[in-house]
């Protein structure tokens, strides 16, 4: 006598439309993109506060993913290196993260063409000169020159509440520069570049 056929589970119906190792290629390369998002959101001073906010929750949730997935495998003693990939590279994403390798490697890139803003302005003798627009890879809003033959590049990407960019500061910033950043929080970058945020400490 013939047995009853049984039914088929929802995970077979997904397995046969999407096979395993499909899905896991899928799911790896899904996560490495929303940490390369990460990593461009923290390249602008003070981060690109829109991203930040899309880019957080959606990795959150591939990681609890990865989580689930790891418990399963466990769970039916299944050994994959798989489970490695996502761990590995959200140690490496963070770990570029705590040495501010996006800023610096962004602001390296286009030192040059800010060194040259620099010189634009002051040749023109205004406080904007052709320095506004698109700026190497920074979009700059709006240009301000400061006391001690200093300039502030505004970045279009503002950080939350708070405007942030690039200045370019012969004197430090910790020996009584004012004129218009004044609480403002200053990194340096190198030579007498900061990247700055107003509203902070330093």
């Amino acid at each position: 006598m013939d047995q009853p056929s049984q039914p088929q589970s929802f995970s077979w119906f997904v397995k046969q439309l999407i096979p395993p190792r499909i899905a896991r290629v899928a799911v790896h390369i899904a996560f490495l993109g929303l940490c390369l998002m990460w990593l461009v959101s923290l390249s602008t001073p003070g981060g690109m506060f829109l991203l930040i906010l899309v880019t957080l929750p959606l990795a959150a949730l591939a990681m609890f993913g990865w989580f689930v997935w790891t418990v399963h495998c466990l769970a039916n003693r299944e050994r994959t290196w798989w489970l490695a990939v996502i761990p590995a590279i959200a140690v490496a994403t963070v770990a570029l993260t705590m040495i501010d390798a996006p800023l610096k490697l962004r602001f390296a890139a286009s030192e040059r063409a800010l060194s040259d803003a620099v010189s634009a302005v002051r040749a023109s003798g205004t406080s904007t000169g052709d320095a506004r627009g698109r700026i190497g890879s920074y979009f700059i809003a709006s240009v301000q020159s400061l006391p001690g033959h200093g300039i502030a590049f505004y970045e279009a990407n503002r950080s939350f509440l708070s405007d942030a960019g690039f200045a370019y500061l012969p004197t430090s910033p910790s020996t009584g520069f004012d004129g218009g950043l004044e609480g403002g929080h200053f990194q340096h970058l190198r030579g007498h570049w900061y990247a700055f945020t107003n509203g902070g400490t330093d």
